[in-house]
């Protein structure tokens, strides 16, 4: 029975048609204590996808506190295979049009395969369009991880998101795990609004207090880049210490064994309202098939405002102001 293994190890693989990457892990987790481990054991590593996989499969850990033979039914000595598939908006398709001699327009990208795997530039790079894909990968895994782990119950369309308040609060407990991953994948904790965009869809958004994530951010250090990153990079993380810094609410066995209560998603104080624009206004995208690195690119913006004449400042606090 699951009450005489010591520690549960499972392999997990990752794959990433589009990216032609496999990315393998060994995740093991103690009966006695819950400390959790996430190893990569292949050739390749993904900061994103270490982080979020790891830190999925530490809560679940912790949610099923007080029963480790399920624990053990889902992932002991299994395989969990997980593939990732990115929307074409979240890559230029400008290689993909190229290749075939055809012009950018709304017929021909509306004619681009789903899922388009041809997306690398003649010099082997893929131009991201900024939609925050690296947000959407972090939901999406931790999503999936929490699903098959028993966690999270998650709508299948996007009308349950606000419609039902189950699935709100599960798409909540998805929401929180995925902002910590995103922020220690990342080494900071960010304005979260892509994340937020990710799980709950556009809305107005007021972010939570950097503070209430710090003790979990500080918990999960190990986890952020460092030099040592890579082919037998590791995750540690104790479950339960983990869940009571993020801080999600656990469920809790009533008295007379009655089932345990859903989780009540993770207790911020950030705020979202669905939004949508009225028509006929709408978005268009264009493509200019060059992405960003959002840390990049506001170290560079500080540096700037550091040496920036008096006059160059006020131009930037106008803008400010009428953003």
């Amino acid at each position: 029975g699951g009450s005489t293994v010591p520690q549960l190890r499972c392999e997990v693989v990752v794959r990433s048609p589009q990216f032609r990457s496999t990315f393998t892990y060994t995740f093991r987790c103690r009966a006695e204590d819950r400390q959790c481990s996430l190893t990569t054991s292949g050739s390749e590593d993904g900061e994103f996808v270490r982080v979020s996989v790891a830190l999925a499969l530490a809560v679940a850990c912790g949610y099923h506190r007080e029963d480790w033979g399920r624990l053990v039914a889902l992932l002991h000595r299994r395989t969990l295979v997980a593939v990732l598939r990115a929307d074409n908006c979240f890559y230029s398709q400008a290689a993909y049009l190229s290749l075939r001699d055809l012009q950018p327009s709304p017929e021909t990208l509306r004619a681009v395969p789903r899922f388009n795997t041809e997306i690398r530039n003649k010099d082997g790079s893929i131009g991201k369009t900024g939609l925050g894909s690296s947000a959407s990968l972090v939901t999406s895994l931790v999503g999936a991880v929490l699903q098959y782990m028993e966690v999270v119950s998650l709508p299948r369309s996007d009308s349950a998101v606000t419609s039902d308040g189950v699935h709100r609060e599960d798409i909540g407990l998805t929401h929180g795990v995925a902002q910590l991953a995103h922020c220690v994948a990342q080494g900071k904790v960010g304005s979260g609004i892509d994340v937020c965009t990710a799980a709950f869809g556009s809305g107005v958004y007021t972010r939570f207090t950097a503070a209430l994530l710090q003790p979990a951010l500080e918990m999960c250090a190990s986890a952020s880049s460092s030099p040592a990153a890579g082919t037998g990079a590791v995750v540690e993380v104790n479950a339960e210490a983990l869940l009571k810094a993020l801080p999600i609410n656990p469920p809790t066995t009533p008295a007379g064994g009655a089932e345990a209560t859903p989780p009540r998603g993770v207790l911020w104080d950030f705020s979202h309202v669905p939004v949508h624009l009225p028509p006929p206004l709408g978005l268009v995208l264009a493509d200019i098939n060059q992405g960003s690195n959002t840390p990049s690119m506001v170290s560079k913006v500080l540096k700037w405002k550091s040496t920036a004449s008096h006059s160059e400042l006020a131009l930037w606090r106008e803008l400010a102001t009428l953003n």
